[in-house]
């Protein structure tokens, strides 16, 4: 038995170092990128069930953010992390992760916001482009990442050991 624990162990420490070796690779990325959602949600994965500590913490926030940047691209499977159970109380998914991917998708809408303030208008009689109206892209992005974050709640009620405020502070995020 503590055989097959050590080389356990052994796997999943490989398994990390291939996973963090693939997105050091990886282009870094603006808003958009060539690099599929689901094969950043299952890189993600493969890093949350490798390591038993935050030993991979860059490479899992690195992960987090690339996700955050197109997850108006994500679909429900994507955002779906299971977490390896620590205890008796675990939640059956990564809350914390997709709490910061949709925090980290709702800041880049933040900045946005200031960016499109200050080149909205070319005088003050000219608009360029109205970004809040129905239609625009932003506003395409925003429901669709509504939509997920609806679907995504829907899920995760159902898990008994989800503590209520968690629940809520997720909700609350959009």
């Amino acid at each position: 038995l503590e055989k097959e624990r050590v080389l356990d162990v052994e796997y999943k420490k490989k398994q990390r170092l291939i996973v963090e070796t693939i997105v050091r690779l990886l282009p870094t990325q603006g808003r958009r990128s060539s690099v599929p959602m689901a094969f950043l949600s299952s890189l993600l994965k493969m890093v949350i069930a490798a390591s038993s500590s935050a030993s991979s913490g860059s490479c899992r926030s690195d992960l987090e953010r690339r996700i955050g940047l197109q997850l108006d691209q994500a679909i429900l499977e994507d955002v779906l992390i299971p977490i390896n159970p620590n205890g008796i109380n675990s939640t059956m998914y990564d809350i914390d992760s997709i709490f910061r991917i949709f925090s980290i998708f709702l800041n880049l809408d933040e900045d946005d916001d200031e960016e499109h303030h200050h080149r909205q208008f070319r005088d003050e009689t000219e608009m360029i482009y109205d970004f809040d109206s129905p239609g625009s892209p932003k506003q395409s992005s925003i429901l669709k990442v509504s939509k997920l974050m609806d679907n995504y709640l829907a899920e995760i009620a159902m898990d008994p050991n989800l503590t209520t405020s968690k629940f809520i502070a997720l909700a609350e995020l959009l």
